[in-house]
This record gives structure tokens, C-alpha cells and sequence, in this order.
């Protein structure tokens, strides 16, 4: 079995990559005022809540139909493929996200420039 970790990040917080087999399984660490997400994969994810209260939005490309709602821990959301997501830390929080196969993602620029503005707002 391929058993790997890393770990990454940047002032929006820390980043463990795992991998187990064919299966991710990263933990993610969001501060206050940070996003993350502004991208989309051609495969569904998994995401476990464990930490912290998050505003949640998405975005399905096949669709063009948007919803937003807030998450708080302990949760369970699941990303369908083809969708973007957003994700505001209204607190510190820490979730996962698994999926199976190889990262592959575009980018969705609504989304992303937020991400980018907020990381400028918090410098």
C-alpha cells in the first residue's frame, strides 16, 4: 500500500496531506476571516467538519445554480463533481476532505477571487 503525508500551508492555516492507496485524505486548517476553495474536480468529495462554524457555498457548473448555507462541527457535506465550493471561516475551524484518485481541479474565478481578497484583507 502507498502510505504518504506532507504537510503544507500558508497564514490561512496548515495543510496535512495523506494518502493511503489510491485515497486522500486531507485535513485542512481555516483562521477566521480566511477561505478556502475557488475550484472544481470531475470527482465528488467528502468533507468532515470537525472544527469550527464555516460559511459554505457552491456552485454547479452543469447546473449554474448556487447555494450557500453555514456549517458548524461536528458535519458531514458532501461535494458533488463538476462543483465549486467556498468555504469561510466564520471561527477557526479544521475539516477533512477525501477523495479517490489523482487532485485534478479548475479554477472558478467568482469563488477565487474572494479567496484572494480575503487573504489580502487579513495580511
Amino acid at each position: 500500500m502507498d502510505l504518504g503525508v506532507d504537510i503544507g500551508g500558508d497564514e490561512r492555516g496548515k495543510i496535512i496531506f495523506s494518502t493511503y492507496g489510491n485515497t486522500k485524505c486531507n485535513l485542512f486548517e481555516i483562521k477566521k476571516g480566511y477561505a478556502r476553495g475557488g475550484h472544481y474536480h470531475p470527482y465528488p468529495v467528502v468533507h468532515n467538519m470537525i472544527l469550527g462554524k464555516i460559511e459554505y457555498s457552491e456552485f454547479d457548473m452543469n447546473t449554474n445554480i448556487e447555494t450557500k448555507k453555514i456549517i458548524s462541527a461536528p458535519s458531514i457535506f458532501n461535494l458533488k463533481m463538476d462543483t465549486s465550493d467556498l468555504i469561510i471561516a466564520i471561527n477557526d475551524s479544521l475539516f477533512t476532505e477525501i477523495y479517490v484518485g489523482d487532485y485534478v481541479s479548475k479554477t472558478y474565478f467568482p469563488y477565487r477571487d474572494i479567496v484572494n481578497k480575503l487573504r489580502k484583507q487579513n495580511l
